[in-house]
């Protein structure tokens, strides 16, 4: 299945649907009854639904992966009533999220995909620096060296970004290329990946120690502490060297990474 060769809306089934899930970085999936009655009748509210589902979806298919799914066994799968519409973001942050419970106007299903496209764990680069630095919140940077550490560290800090996200903005950065910005920090150039926290109300600077491994269960002890005003600037001691729990899922296969769902 490659993603430039599907219509606007693709129809899911139990064997085309895993796959479907992880074609993109963002696949979107709606979930709604079986088509029922005939022309004749006047549209049910899951035919509405269908309607401004598609409509979106022709809209934005330049920009994202659309299907539906009109079998209720596959959203008990992943806890979801019928009718709902799933975010799946299992090549990225696995932050998979779902609309539900709510009147589907075609203002809520357009809110909702532009709000999952937004990344919790976005790029810095130069044209967007300056956007990232809001003293309300802590700066937490992701320095990394290759593009595959930068997507393994975006999946196994994506849910707690998004636990955190209103105290703490984090950013993934290239430390080759803005090894200005590593240096401005204290972060050591050869222990990479590294991540460094920004408090900008008091210009004060904790880095994770750059010789243990990250994970998200030592991260967020160590942003919690800082929040709670528990901790002093500089290098953060990590204790906590057991296996991570990403590590361990990956070691289960468990490949769903659900957490809102």
């Amino acid at each position: 299945m490659i993603k430039q060769q599907l219509p606007p809306l693709t129809t899911l089934d139990n064997e085309t649907i895993n796959v479907f899930k992880s074609i993109d970085d963002k696949v979107f999936i709606a979930y709604l009854p079986p088509i029922e009655g005939d022309a004749d009748e006047a549209p049910s509210s899951s035919d509405l639904i269908r309607e401004i589902y598609t409509s979106v979806a022709n809209e934005n298919h330049d920009r994202f992966v659309f299907g539906i799914s009109f079998d209720p066994a596959l959203a008990a799968k992943d806890g979801l009533p019928v009718p709902s519409i799933a975010c799946y973001k299992t090549r990225s942050e696995r932050n998979n999220e779902a609309l539900a419970g709510v009147e589907f106007s075609r203002s809520k299903v357009e809110e909702f995909v532009e709000a999952m496209s937004r990344d919790v764990i976005g790029e810095m680069n130069r044209r967007n620096m300056e956007g990232y630095m809001q003293p309300s919140k802590l700066l937490a940077y992701i320095f990394y060296d290759r593009p595959s550490t930068r997507a393994h560290l975006r999946r196994s800090l994506g849910r707690l970004a998004k636990k955190l996200q209103d105290y703490v903005t984090f950013v993934t950065i290239d430390a080759n290329e803005y090894s200005h910005v590593a240096a401005s920090l204290d972060v050591q150039p050869d222990l990479l990946p590294a991540l460094a926290v920004h408090n900008m109300k008091t210009d004060q600077v904790f880095i994770y120690d750059q010789e243990a491994e990250i994970h998200s269960k030592a991260v967020g002890k160590m942003l919690l502490d800082i929040l709670q005003g528990k901790s002093a600037p500089g290098v953060q001691p990590v204790e906590d060297q057991e296996i991570p729990e990403e590590r361990k899922d990956e070691q289960e296969g468990n490949e769903n990474g659900h957490d809102e769902l």
